[in-house]
């Protein structure tokens, strides 16, 4: 299996592909790039199939913001696991103290059934 770089560069309504050491095409859409890059690869070598690419979009000089998004998108996602936690054990402490369902709800600022869904997790 053959692993390949492929960079794909936004450029008058379409993307230029460039698979380095292989050779390059041009598709219409992102979603277009992989197949276009096995065809090439297919093509131009004796890997077909079974190949890993790994697609780098250019949009015109702003891949370090679109770097910077997906690792907040990732941290968000991690928070996200950190508080569903924090949240299910806080609400078992406050269970434990004797609340109910309703005045845990409103403690924590959720909805009842939030609440419920916490017990069962």
């Amino acid at each position: 299996m053959g692993s390949y770089e492929v960079h794909a560069v936004w450029r008058d309504g379409g993307w230029d592909i460039d698979v380095p050491e292989v050779g390059a095409g041009r598709t219409t859409s992102l979603g277009r790039v992989r197949r276009a890059a096995h065809s090439l690869i297919a093509a131009a070598t004796a890997d077909s199939g079974d190949v890993s690419l790994v697609v780098k979009p250019f949009v015109g000089g702003i891949e370090d913001e679109v770097l910077i998004v997906k690792k907040e998108i990732e941290d968000l996602a991690v928070a996200q696991i950190r508080v569903a936690q924090h949240s299910r054990d806080l609400a078992r402490t406050l269970r434990e103290k004797g609340l109910s369902g309703a005045d845990i709800a409103v403690v924590l600022g959720v909805s009842p059934q939030r609440v419920s869904q916490l017990k069962h997790t």
